[in-house]
């Protein structure tokens, strides 16, 4: 049986999503006979995880490292990179999985060193391209992105493969690329017990760590452009989430004089989320990607809201959902309000009964990990043997 250690730079004590995309890769990883063990930040602390992810008894800390300030992410890499190159070496690891957030001088000398060792090195890049995610980012994660450009030069002299979501050229910084399709854990999300229809009414939601790319302000502009003329219809925007973009939004609200129609609920997991889907109509996935240039539109939340069973609003371009799924509600990548009164008459026509069954159908036939990853898995191995 191969061993691969998976390594990420995504703090696993927070229930975010990202999390729960890396715990869903490793359980298929490990159905399909490989021996995984994830090695990631916990708080303040390094640490390795055999089990999954409610298995903490079987973390073990490897070390720790200085958790604040503007300097945190290379403090966390240079503790991190070290920490996983000593599992590796001493556990007899075939090869490494590794999350990538930006290439620097640690993460070089660790692929290096493995390198050397003969083991292989396998990169997901979530997000290709991503410059232009960075434009609105901390001077500290432009600087980043700064070193990543002088760095990931370096990548083809000691990666393997490079797995990315969605089409792209056959090579990233000189690396051979694969593509794959962004899943869901479908054993770890439920579908919603949804509180139903009100007339009059459309609750949208937006589940995000906010960035410009997610679009909402242009949910927020178009329910003020409604009330400009008409007042037939009640429109709610549930914002659930913290991130850099939320003070920029509520700057939006105020302005436009909504605060009784966008609720921000901050960050929510577990049961009080699922108590805002519930209680949702429509949800909003990412439609304001023209933001960050032709980055691949295979969004997870997406994903996620037709796993719950809630229609949602998105931009054209996912493989995945095309024209004839009849409970997207597709939209230009944009800047322009969305027409929410469109958005209303299109979800009355639709049968709720109908549409949370077929939508979690459809999601667990086609979304889940075990479907999409498994052309990676597969080269994972190919590569290993060799």
């Amino acid at each position: 049986m191969k061993k691969v250690l998976y390594i990420t730079t995504v703090d696993i004590s927070s229930d975010s999503g990202v999390r729960k995309k890396i715990y869903g890769q490793i359980r298929v990883m490990r159905e399909s006979g490989l021996e995984v063990a994830l090695i990631a930040p916990h708080k303040d602390n390094i640490v390795v995880v055999e089990g999954g992810a409610r298995d903490e008894e079987r973390m073990g800390v490897v070390t720790s490292y200085r958790n604040t300030g503007p300097l945190r992410f290379f403090n966390l890499t240079r503790s991190l990179y070290r920490s996983a190159y000593e599992v590796a070496h001493k556990d007899n690891y075939d090869g490494v999985f590794i999350r990538y957030s930006l290439a620097e001088r640690c993460l070089i000398k660790m692929f290096r060193k493995l390198k050397e060792e003969g083991i292989k090195i396998f990169v997901e890049i979530p997000s290709y391209p991503y410059d232009l995610e960075y434009e609105n980012k901390q001077w500290y994660k432009k600087f980043g992105l700064y070193l990543d450009k002088i760095y990931r030069k370096k990548l083809k002299d000691c990666v393997d493969i490079i797995f990315s979501p969605g089409p792209q050229e056959d090579t990233i910084y000189g690396v051979k690329a694969v593509s794959f399709n962004n899943g869901v854990n479908t054993e770890d999300i439920e579908e919603r017990d949804y509180s139903g229809k009100k007339e009059g009414v459309l609750r949208f939601i937006g589940v995000a760590n906010l960035n410009s790319w997610h679009g909402y302000d242009r949910v927020i502009r178009g329910i003020a452009n409604y009330y400009k003329d008409k007042d037939d219809i009640d429109f709610i925007f549930n914002i659930v989430g913290e991130g850099i973009e939320l003070s920029n939004l509520k700057d939006l609200v105020e302005e436009l004089e909504l605060q009784d129609r966008v609720i921000f609920h901050g960050f929510k997991s577990g049961k009080e989320l699922d108590e805002v889907y519930n209680n949702s109509d429509v949800a909003i996935s990412s439609i304001g990607l023209y933001r960050i240039g032709e980055a691949p539109k295979l969004v997870l939340k997406a994903r996620e809201a037709c796993l719950k069973g809630i229609p949602f609003v998105a931009v054209k371009g996912d493989p995945v959902f095309d024209e004839d799924f009849d409970y997207v509600y597709f939209v230009k990548d944009e800047g322009t309000p969305l027409q929410v009164e469109e958005v209303y008459n299109w979800f009355v026509d639709l049968d709720s009964e109908e549409y949370l069954e077929e939508m979690n159908k459809f999601a667990k036939e086609n979304l889940d990990w075990r479907e999409t990853f498994k052309a990676p898995i597969l080269i994972m191995k190919e590569v290993m043997e060799k």
